[in-house]
């Protein structure tokens, strides 16, 4: 009987163990938080892929922010990621999203007219 009642303890002991493994572990980040690690995350893929920031944030964007799956994949095909995410592949250059921001507005105000 004192087998069976230590089993029953050690038993208990597993489940509150991999209850707390499948706990998941998470942070809240502040919104200055977020914006600086999405800035960092911009940087960085700008800086390895020598590419513009604007391009940098068409690409993270397309990808979900995972910059280990964008690298892989550019990498492997850079072509097929430019052409999949619409960054030209001849070289251009994409316009400042400031300047398109404001010629979509101005563009909006005209339709508006």
């Amino acid at each position: 009987e004192d087998e069976g009642s230590d089993c029953a303890g050690d038993d208990y002991e597993v489940r509150e163990e991999v209850a707390s493994m499948r706990e998941k572990r998470y942070a809240v980040l502040s919104e200055n938080d977020i914006h600086e690690r999405q800035e960092e995350a911009i940087r960085r893929v700008s800086s390895i892929f020598s590419i513009p920031r604007e391009s940098a944030c068409i690409l993270l964007r397309q990808y979900k922010w995972n910059i280990s799956k964008l690298s892989d994949e550019w990498f492997a095909d850079e072509e097929r990621v430019r052409h999949f995410v619409g960054l030209p592949t001849n070289g251009a250059v994409l316009p400042d999203c400031q300047e398109v921001a404001f010629l979509i507005s101005w563009y909006h105000i005209w339709l508006n007219q």
